[in-house]
């Protein structure tokens, strides 16, 4: 592909994305800025298989950007806080086998899939992660990717309005203005994402630039350097270029060929938020952790995007993103050795026995 396409395609996203994000904004939608981008996005590449492919660079540039954002959030008293987070961990941990487990018989038996793309596709982690693992061990890597991104899209556009009900929290349709006051806070916020950056790509975990922003950040927020934060504006164009790659996993699948999927993985995203929302109404009390934090800490919605909505939301951004840290970590490291043994005895195909 030469640049003068790649460009293109860029532009026609990000064109389509804003306008999106116009659209919900017109009609007061909750978090337009993402979600608007995000649908328009996905209908139109699935409408017209067009190729919006958005460069490798653009997520590369907006996890940093997250990063810091998120590390902003720590103060030395939630800091002090953390260590009573263990037992929420524990729900999170258990929540994530549970779902996995009920995610298998649901994608194996009601939607016919072959063993290893169900047992990819009910696991609550990253889209990448579990989408290359699974096509390494024989899954279907099409099947995988729409049932992922079908699921982010779908969690990340229902926990808004759960949390809106439920809790009635307004949900913003901008995210807080947090001007930056000195040129000082503007520089160590700057090198902060720089620094993360410069050494997140170059670490072997998933979303590295966003995790090591964040380290940095949250250490110049405890040690009260700086209390400034990125400002919206700018967190809101990283919206739209989140908004854009989400909705772009979607090109080169037909919606003919998709629909089928594309409904059983809205149908799986509804039940596993059903089941985050009973878990979080549940454990709550028990945990000691107030309803709308473990809810987004539950939500399989994606790390950046579950970092944005708890953002937005004013609710706990430090405990959802280490709780978010620890069920993909604990997803990644433990689900692989889990499928070796359920499997020891099977060799696989690969292909599911019915793609829709």
């Amino acid at each position: 592909m030469t640049f003068s396409q790649k460009l293109i395609h860029v532009l026609a996203a990000a064109a389509v994305g804003l306008a999106g994000a116009a659209l919900f904004a017109s009609i007061h939608a909750p978090l337009p800025w993402m979600l608007g981008s995000m649908f328009a996005t996905a209908v139109v590449t699935l409408a017209s298989g067009f190729p919006y492919r958005m460069p490798r660079a653009a997520r590369t540039f907006a996890r940093p950007v997250i990063g810091v954002l998120a590390g902003s959030t720590f103060s030395p008293a939630l800091f002090a806080s953390a260590a009573d987070w263990w037992p929420a961990f524990i729900v999170v941990g258990i929540f994530a086998f549970i779902t996995t487990s009920a995610g298998y018989v649901f994608f194996r038996f009601v939607c016919r899939f072959d063993p290893t793309t169900s047992f990819f596709a009910s696991t609550p982690a990253g889209l990448n992660e579990m989408s290359l693992l699974g096509d390494s061990l024989g899954g279907d890597l099409r099947t995988l990717v729409l049932v992922h991104a079908t699921r982010i899209l779908a969690v990340v556009s229902i926990i808004p309005l759960v949390v809106r009900t439920s809790a009635h929290v307004d949900v913003p349709l901008l995210l807080p203005e947090h001007p930056i006051g000195h040129i000082e806070d503007l520089a160590v916020l700057v090198a902060c994402g720089l620094a993360g950056y410069f050494i997140g790509t170059r670490l072997p975990i998933p979303a590295g630039p966003m995790l090591i922003s964040m380290l940095f950040s949250a250490a110049a927020h405890l040690a009260q350097i700086t209390d400034a934060a990125p400002p919206s504006w700018l967190v809101s164009g990283v919206q739209v270029v989140i908004g854009c790659i989400a909705g772009a996993r979607f090109a080169g699948i037909h919606w003919r060929e998709a629909r089928m999927i594309a409904v059983s993985s809205v149908a799986w995203a509804i039940l596993i938020v059903g089941a985050a929302f009973l878990t979080a109404y549940t454990a709550s009390n028990l945990v000691g952790i107030p309803f709308n934090s473990l809810l987004l800490s539950l939500a399989p919605g994606g790390m950046v995007e579950m970092t944005l909505i708890a953002y937005a939301l004013g609710i706990e951004v430090a405990f959802v993103i280490a709780c978010q840290i620890f069920r993909n970590v604990f997803t990644v490291l433990t689900l692989p050795y889990i499928y070796r043994l359920l499997h020891a005895d099977r060799p696989e195909k690969p292909g599911p026995d019915q793609t829709g």
